[in-house]
């Protein structure tokens, strides 16, 4: 059983610049194991520039600063030897199109069995068989086809789960999910919502979900922290922020959220099914 105290990742004051305009301002913001920790805002407040800088993706031209620890280790001054360790392995990316994540000419099983053997040193029959292992203990049907199967030839619910799948094999520490529900019908984003979960409470990871969807957030997180212009103005536990926002931009958010669904729920499980189970 993992410890739900142990803090996993901490980003302090964190602050990215491209020339002379600041995308991401004095941001901070920690996760611990187990937890769910929405982000939301606005397309452009900085949610996504934030989840690059944390796996140290942003090209060289882009100045990033503050500190971003993982359990003890500071990746802001980590070395591209020791983020490729890391990327992939102890924090995964769950990309918001699934189909650009995946090599159009190889098979699932093929980018599967290499993304293990990047990490572990296990033969590719071992590889493959983790592989399908992964995908029967997270309910994925027929893992033979899928792993044969050529992304193209996948659903892009199925290529999502896939995935997931994927970061799951490797039990990372720290999934990043950006916008990972947004191409999606809403039967396909539920099973991808279910499945976070289900990583989640099997192996302790936490989880950073990127969504401007507030009924994603309200079913998923356990915190919330909301961004406006690059910085984070306001964060709570995710009942509190939904039932007395604090802040007006907030407040409006939530209020355009009601507004687009006054006559239809977006989603079968909604935040009011939250409160009644909490």
């Amino acid at each position: 059983m993992y410890n739900m105290t142990e803090t996993v990742l901490t980003v302090t004051d964190l602050v990215v610049d491209v020339k002379e305009q600041r995308l991401v301002d004095q941001v901070s913001f920690s996760i611990n194991r187990g937890q769910i920790l929405g982000l939301v805002g606005e397309s452009g407040c900085g949610k996504t520039m934030t989840s690059k800088a944390i796996m140290q993706l942003h090209p060289s031209h882009v100045e990033t600063t503050g500190h971003i620890r993982l359990f003890d280790q500071e990746l802001n001054e980590a070395s591209d030897k020791v983020m490729r360790q890391i990327r992939g392995n102890i924090i995964t990316l769950i990309m918001q199109n699934p189909m650009s994540a995946f090599n159009p000419v190889f098979t699932i099983g093929q980018q599967f069995i290499e993304t293990i053997r990047t990490h572990r040193r296990v033969s590719k029959k071992e590889a493959r068989q983790l592989a399908v292992n992964t995908m029967l203990e997270l309910e994925l049907t027929e893992p033979d086809r899928i792993m044969k199967s050529y992304p193209f030839e996948l659903s892009g619910g199925m290529l999502q789960r896939v995935m997931i799948a994927m970061a799951a094999c490797m039990e990372p520490a720290l999934i990043i999910a950006d916008e990972p529900t947004t191409a999606l019908d809403l039967h396909s984003q539920k099973r991808v919502l279910m499945l976070l979960e289900k990583v989640r409470a099997k192996w302790g990871t936490a989880i950073l979900l990127i969504s401007h969807d507030l009924s994603v957030i309200a079913e998923m997180a356990d915190e919330v922290a909301v961004m406006k212009d690059g910085r984070i103005i306001e964060k709570n536990d995710v009942i509190n922020l939904f039932d007395a926002p604090a802040q007006p931009y907030t407040k409006q958010l939530l209020t355009s959220r009601l507004s687009l669904y006054t006559t239809k729920k977006p989603y079968s499980f909604d935040y009011e099914d939250k409160v009644e189970r909490s």
